[in-house]
């Protein structure tokens, strides 16, 4: 089958999609009539971008297929048609005791949303109830329990792509019999600014919802292949235990919510590139707030003044892309040294304290979250 794969692409699955949205992956490849080698297939232009189709699947896509698949224009969603064995003893259940050997990976943890007054070791333990929050962690730094868990997952790696050294985690509960919530929202609609070529998602029990919608940056290249795009149209996708999600977050608007269920809600995650080398030029991912623009901005722009700054850091690096002035009527305020790209997050020169410190020094760090 993989010596047909070129003759397979996204674009082709947008033409061969039932009306609830879904495709057979293996019925397609064996379809005998589908668009041979050479052959002229149907033209897209005009064609809406206005849904993600449901990619079914009885085994896991070979990595020849993934490659003709995927690019970071579009997003797919694979979901198994049978159950699959991902028998590894790796469940939602186990990350508590991988936290709880954390040391300097500790301070990754992060509440998405909610209020949990819980600690990271409660929020975990897989018999509490009646409690709502979406929290997250990753493994980065350190590196024995990173080598330790890795082959415990179910999926270790996807494609025969370059994977980035960093694992997240994205645990979110919502059982509270008390709370009238119906879903349990993520962090606000954003994208992020990373520099790799996608993300992506593991469905590791639950359900999660997620909202998708076209940056103007992708808007305007699938325009440019003829797609039409509404930019203003969120598209959702609802990911169930087994699915798979990938996705580029820096070309796609994303927030993601946590239907009421009894289980909590539990994904991993994993970023990709196509060019090996590009993971040695990757700076080191963090999982903390930040500032970034949500449209373009041109260089002098006045991004800030001292009385309206969030209640939120700016990140430091030694490249930044803004700078501290001192306006004529004595304020201060965050200028754009350059042109800004909309998902890029507002950085500042590193202080002479500052500088010297790994954690805090060099390139500016990048952020990843739903």
């Amino acid at each position: 089958m993989d010596t047909e794969t070129t003759q397979i692409d996204y674009l082709m699955l947008l033409n061969n999609i039932d009306k609830e949205g879904c495709l057979d992956l293996n019925s397609f490849l064996k379809n005998e009539n589908r668009p041979q080698a050479g052959t002229k297939r149907k033209r897209l232009a005009g064609h809406s971008f206005d849904q993600i189709p449901v990619i079914k699947y009885d085994y896991l896509p070979s990595d020849n297929i993934l490659q003709s698949l995927y690019s970071p224009l579009c997003v797919l969603h694979l979901s198994p048609s049978i159950q699959n064995d991902f028998s590894t003893g790796f469940s939602w259940k186990s990350l508590q005791s991988i936290f709880a050997t954390l040391k300097s990976d500790v301070d990754s943890w992060c509440v998405e949303t909610g209020e949990t007054e819980n600690s990271p070791m409660e929020f975990l333990q897989p018999n509490i109830t009646n409690i709502e929050g979406y929290c997250s962690f990753m493994l980065q730094n350190d590196k024995s329990i990173w080598e330790s868990a890795l082959p415990k997952l179910p999926m270790q790696q996807l494609g025969n792509w370059s994977h980035s050294p960093c694992l997240w985690f994205f645990f979110g509960r919502n059982n509270n019999s008390r709370s009238n919530s119906k879903a349990l929202k993520g962090r606000a609609e954003h994208t992020d600014s990373v520099s790799h070529d996608g993300t992506w998602h593991f469905q590791l029990s639950g359900t999660k919802r997620w909202f998708l919608r076209a940056t103007q940056e992708l808007k305007d290249t699938l325009e440019r292949h003829g797609m039409v795009v509404d930019a203003n149209k969120k598209i959702e996708v609802n990911c169930n235990q087994g699915d798979i999600l990938i996705v580029n977050t820096r070309l796609w608007w994303h927030q993601t919510e946590i239907p009421r269920q009894e289980y909590p809600s539990v994904s991993y995650a994993r970023d990709f590139y196509f060019d090996s080398n590009s993971i040695c030029e990757a700076t080191p991912m963090s999982n903390v707030d930040g500032l970034y623009a949500t449209n373009d901005v041109d260089e002098g722009t006045i991004i800030f003044r001292e009385d309206e700054m969030p209640d939120c850091a700016l990140h430091r690096s030694s490249d930044p892309n803004c700078d501290v002035v001192l306006l004529d009527d004595e304020t201060h305020a965050i200028i754009s040294a350059r042109k800004i790209s909309t998902g890029e997050f507002f950085c500042i020169a590193e202080s002479d304290d500052e500088s010297g410190e790994s954690n805090d020094g060099g390139e500016v760090d990048e952020d990843e979250d739903e």
